[in-house]
């Protein structure tokens, strides 16, 4: 029988189903998979943080144990029974030793077998068993940790080379420490003593520290600096205990040197009877130190360098030879010192070329070596200020006024008049005639070519009165976009003051009442002028009727044109009348003006004082801005 063959067919919509059920299934199975996955993530993200937590809780339980176990050493240390401490006088034997035991004496004891007997040397600090006494323990040296702190480990970088002015010292000193350190033998030929001892003396900011480091950085040896207030202490023998251990690290670390700063702070004279408990806590730390330096065990591998601003008070016990062997002067530098100083200190400063030092140098008289290298620093920050990578010779030249020397020998409080001196400070914007009006007084000086004032200028002006001769010290400011902040400084013991602003300039009277403010922050309650400058001039921008500060600030207000030397004389007798407190004061003599380089019309400034009068009986205005509108 022959096969038959039927064909199947599905129908189209069947197809089609079975195609959607696919698809929502594979959707289905998609879904799934998207959840699982989120779900591992989750899972994973959750072990994590089990993990970690799990690992803190780990690091804080060894914390807590190693805690645990340092408070049970600590508990075992308390339970043990306690130690006397002793010296080692005398090894006895292969297992006895003698030891001195404060303050009940010396004992023979026994040795413990962990103790090597060849550390066991005199002078040794042990521990005895309170119980037994016998000797279980060997202590390190007793030196007080602040002792230990005034070594210095690393060694200085100050050099000779750094150090101006001070050829002579510098001699000295090598002779007296440096070659005793490195050639002994030289002195053991000659049969004489090596100096012990140098004391440095002179006025602060001078070199004596800075010699000092310079010594430690060339001699191969420990270096020891301590304060003369750090050997002062609160309790009885605190301090000449601290002098003891001193010199013992001094001898454990030999050859070394010990500089101790401020020498009269434990050496000044003795007295008779001293004001309490401090002023003999004080001298017996002197007297340790008196006998460190040359008692049974003073060394030659020891130096001692001291360092003192009053040599007048140290006491003559300390001062003799065997104890100080050469004493070393440090003055203020002369001109020419002061010039090496400068150049040392601004050898790395990138300077401009033509600057003269040599002229700053000239306006330091009296200057220290300290007060120099502050001039350098002050004039590096000046150019700072206007952004500038070089100094120029204005920086230095403010730098030096700042610190007050161009005025070193006018300075009132230098009397070198015996009549009545007042410091007058002349300030306002730079422009406005300061210099021209205080030098129209001046041996009849007058720069026709303006010259700007760098920092301050003070010119001695002598007027005769009906009581006497007076003189004002006039401080010439610089203006005030040269003269910064550094106002305050000149302002100082101010007696009296004259702001200065030009009738031809509104910006300069606008500013003055930021001069009066800077003026009556530091001097309080002296007489002002306030003077309209220029006068002369024809093109005037500030009207008289417009000036109206001087009414709300209760100052005295003049016109005045320093060419024609017009009203020269009036702030002068204002001040004067002000600071003698006599209305009835005036000059009976004329001063030597130089001659008028321009004339003044006599009728418009007549008209002038008429709008001043009749301005001065109106209301003030709100705001001097107001004025000029």
């Amino acid at each position: 029988m022959a096969a038959v063959g039927i064909e199947t067919r599905r129908p189209e919509g069947a197809m089609e189903e079975t195609c959607h059920v696919k698809g929502a299934v594979a959707k289905q199975g998609e879904g799934l998979k998207q959840y699982y996955l989120q779900h591992i993530d989750e899972l994973q993200r959750l072990l994590r943080h089990k993990t970690n937590n799990l690992n803190r809780l780990e690091a804080q339980r060894n914390d807590l144990n190693s805690r645990v176990r340092m408070l049970r050493e600590e508990l075992q240390l308390l339970q043990e029974p306690g130690s006397y401490v002793g010296e080692v006088v005398k090894v006895m034997g292969k297992n006895k030793v003698l030891v001195k035991v404060h303050p009940e004496g010396k004992y023979v004891v026994d040795i413990d077998k962990s103790i090597d007997i060849t550390k066991l040397t005199p002078s040794t600090r042990v521990a005895l068993r309170n119980d037994s006494y016998v000797l279980h323990l060997v202590l390190p040296s007793k030196v007080d940790p602040l002792v230990n702190l005034m070594k210095v480990e690393k060694v200085p970088d100050s050099t000779y080379d750094m150090i101006g002015g001070l050829d002579q010292q510098i001699k000295e000193i090598k002779e007296v420490i440096e070659l005793p350190i490195k050639h002994p033998e030289l002195f053991e030929s000659l049969g004489i003593a090596q100096p012990k001892g140098v004391l440095l003396y002179g006025p602060p900011g001078t070199g004596k520290t800075l010699l000092a480091r310079a010594v430690a950085h060339h001699t191969d040896c420990t270096f020891i600096r301590v304060s003369g207030s750090e050997l002062v202490q609160k309790y009885i023998g605190e301090g000449s205990r601290m002098v003891r251990e001193l010199f013992v690290m001094a001898r454990e670390h030999a050859p070394s040197i010990i500089f101790m700063d401020e020498i009269d702070s434990i050496g000044s004279a003795r007295m008779e009877s001293g004001s309490g408990n401090g002023d003999s806590e004080v001298q017996r730390t002197m007297l340790e130190l008196l006998n460190q330096l040359d008692g049974f065990e003073a060394s030659n591998k020891i130096k001692v360098l001291m360092a003192t601003n009053r040599i007048d008070i140290l006491d003559q016990a300390l001062l003799r030879p065997g104890r100080i062997d050469r004493k070393i002067e440090f003055p203020n530098p002369n001109e020419d010192s002061r010039c090496d100083i400068l150049k040392i200190h601004s050898r790395k400063m990138n300077l401009m070329r033509g600057i003269d030092l040599k002229k700053i140098a000239e306006k330091m008289n009296g200057a220290s070596g300290a007060e120099l290298k502050a001039v350098c620093t002050e004039a590096g920050m000046f150019a700072l200020r206007e952004r500038r990578v070089h100094v120029t010779q204005e920086d230095f030249e403010m730098a030096v006024a700042k610190f007050g020397y161009v005025i070193v020998q006018a300075l009132p409080n230098q009397q070198t008049v015996d009549y009545p001196s007042f410091k007058l400070v002349i300030v306002g914007d730079g422009g406005t005639g300061k210099t021209t009006f205080v030098k129209r007084h001046l041996t009849g000086e007058f720069e026709k070519k303006y010259e700007p004032t760098i920092g301050v200028e003070v010119h001695p002006l002598d007027f005769f009165t009906n009581c006497g001769k007076i003189r004002f010290y006039c401080w010439d400011t610089a203006g005030q976009e040269k003269f910064g902040g550094l106002r305050d400084g000149y302002y100082i013991h101010g007696q009296c003051a004259v702001i200065m602003f030009d009738v031809t300039a509104r910006l300069t009277y606008k500013n003055v009442p930021t001069w009066h403010r800077d003026l009556c922050r530091v001097c309080e309650n002296i007489p002002i002028v306030l003077c309209g400058n220029k006068v002369d001039v024809k093109n005037r921008q500030v009207k008289a009727k417009q000036v109206t500060f001087h009414r709300k600030k209760n100052l005295q207000y003049y016109e005045i044109s320093a060419k024609s030397n017009y009203n020269f004389e009036k702030p002068f007798l204002y001040l004067a009348r002000k600071l003698a407190g006599d209305q009835n004061l005036h000059f009976v003599e004329s001063p030597a003006l130089a001659p008028p380089e321009v004339h003044i019309d006599v009728a418009e400034q007549q008209r002038n004082e008429a709008d001043l009068i009749a301005a001065a009986a109106q209301p003030l205005p709100d705001d001097d801005d107001d004025a000029f509108e």
